[in-house]
């Protein structure tokens, strides 16, 4: 994708950012998920995490910026395909195992629990804190049952799957 259709996609992105939610949006190219080529490509990606630097991109188009600048592997593509895959609701179009491939298990744990054994919990502000944790439940209940959970899902399920310390 080239960068300039990335920045109109940004710009239009930004637009509605934030109303009422954050937005999230990665895209992938067909020939990337079908078959599925472990990890996942992302050639667009936008987040508010990255919001800042589109708007530096869109102000100065010489600004570097990794989300606009490169295609790049993106483990969080294999999370998102596999929920697809597993609860997606087609709004208009193909139908979603026309779309993808099936992820496989190993795959998906592998890409959710990335990094995992070296996670520090105090590289992120507090406010994180309770996110940090749930994520981390996603992740055992998920290895138990083979089902994606919400956050929301997953605390429950870790109250009566966790023993408390």
């Amino acid at each position: 994708m080239v960068i300039s259709t990335k920045l109109a996609i940004a710009k239009d992105i930004i637009e509605i950012d934030g109303k009422p939610c954050p937005l999230e949006m990665s895209a992938v190219r067909l020939s990337d998920v079908r078959p599925w080529k472990t990890p996942g490509n992302c050639v667009f990606h936008y987040s508010d995490y990255w919001k800042d630097r589109y708007f530096e991109k869109l102000s100065n188009p010489d600004t570097k910026c990794y989300v606009v600048d490169n295609e790049f592997p993106d483990e969080d593509v294999t999370s998102y395909i596999k929920l697809v895959c597993q609860c997606g609701i087609v709004l208009y179009g193909w139908d979603i195992d026309e779309v993808f491939s099936d992820i496989s298990d190993k795959d998906f744990l592998k890409a959710i629990s990335a990094d995992v054994e070296n996670y520090n919990f105090h590289n992120y502000a507090p406010r994180y804190l309770a996110s940090n944790i749930l994520i981390l439940g996603r992740i055992l209940s998920f290895k138990e049952t083979k089902r994606i959970l919400s956050k929301y899902d997953a605390g429950l399920w870790m109250i009566s799957h966790v023993p408390v310390i």
